[in-house]
């Protein structure tokens, strides 16, 4: 309950008032705050999913979170686009104005999951009601798949990891022929078989997170696609700590140096297992995360780990979390630099804590 308290203390203290969106990055160096008012759907999704999970542990009165989640439904634009209407890919948090025109097919998925969990809740459903209903997606349908639209293109959001996750959400808007390269992938006469093809078409796609694959688990229950990658996930990282004494917590996550943003996961088809991605001005770089001055062990992906999947080594995971990355007064840290586990100082995200209160609500219901 203390990890829940100190998560939901930056969902209230990131707030806008005009909006009930919140700030996505927080950093204090020497007393100065420095912060990131943008924010995308996917964050959107997770603030609304933290602060429901805030309901669930008993945080805050409930009314008063849900006069907040109406606020943030109310304020999102929508763009419309010819037959299409949808959310833009970025917005400001004090005002919801566009900060970047087009769509994202992943970030939206994560809103939809949001929204129609929220539906679930008798004071938010006219809210989710008005907002779905703002919504016309099926003209960005395209042979089951839903697409991305760019500054200059259309582009498919097929080849990603985040696909299997939107054909289980997109069914709530009534697209219900959807594809995944995951379902379409596990086929064969057994689970060996089955499990393999898998492996093959994952490595295609490229370095698989802990998001949205945990995610899925928490908001949606596993699919057998979702479960034996999960399986084969944590079975790797328990042999990478057998191996190396490292222990790993891999996800993508804003740090607080550049290049600002790295993505980092479980790499099937490479030599090392584990790696990072970064851009470095128009360069996609690869490294090793264990050598990687950029590897990080993020601190959601070791609540999600331990929430989804508690055991000895998922319990390391959470112990090195909950004894480093807790910033008093201010939120759950970001990660921690995987090179002596030394703290993101006062460097915090609403992705994060958004989603360290979603673990926490799952572990509560596991227990009861």
């Amino acid at each position: 309950m203390a990890d829940a308290e100190l998560a939901y203390s930056y969902l209230e203290q990131a707030e806008m008032n005009a909006t009930g969106l919140a700030l996505t990055v927080r950093k204090q160096i020497n007393g100065k705050s420095f912060n990131n008012s943008e924010i995308t759907m996917w964050d959107v999704g997770s603030l609304i999913l933290g602060l429901l999970a805030a309901v669930e542990l008993e945080l805050a009165p409930a009314d008063r979170i849900y006069r907040r989640i109406r606020k943030i439904m109310a304020s999102l634009p929508v763009i419309q686009d010819g037959d299409a209407a949808y959310p833009p890919t970025l917005i400001n948090v004090r005002d919801a104005s566009i900060e970047r025109r087009g769509f994202d097919a992943c970030d939206f998925a994560r809103l939809t999951s949001a929204v129609t969990r929220a539906a679930q809740h008798t004071a938010l459903g006219d809210a989710c009601s008005q907002l779905i209903g703002k919504w016309r997606i099926a003209g960005l349908m395209q042979g089951g798949v839903l697409n991305n639209i760019l500054k200059t293109r259309i582009q498919s959001s097929y080849q990603s990891h985040c696909a299997h996750y939107q054909t289980r959400v997109l069914p709530a808007l009534g697209q219900s022929e959807t594809r995944s390269p995951y379902r379409e992938a596990f086929v064969g006469e057994t689970v060996a078989d089955r499990t393999v093809s898998l492996l093959y078409a994952v490595d295609k796609i490229g370095i698989l997170p802990t998001e949205p694959l945990l995610l899925e688990y928490v908001e949606l229950g596993p699919s057998a696609e979702c479960a034996v990658l999960t399986d084969v996930f944590l079975g790797a990282m328990k042999h990478h700590f057998d191996q190396t004494g490292q222990l790993l917590a891999p996800s993508e996550t804003p740090i607080d140096t550049s290049p600002w943003f790295v993505y980092q996961g479980f790499d099937l088809g490479h030599e090392t297992r584990w790696n990072v991605s970064y851009r470095k001005e128009r360069e996609v770089v690869f490294e090793p995360v264990a050598s990687s001055p950029y590897g990080i062990f993020s601190t959601k992906a070791a609540y999600l780990w331990y929430a989804v999947r508690p055991c000895r080594h998922t319990r390391k995971m959470l112990n090195m979390a909950q004894e480093h990355a807790r910033i008093d007064g201010f939120g759950m840290s970001s990660g921690l630099f995987l090179d002596g586990y030394a703290q993101m100082k006062n460097h915090a995200d609403l992705n994060t804590n958004g989603i360290v209160l979603q673990a926490l609500a799952h572990l509560k219901r596991r227990t009861r």
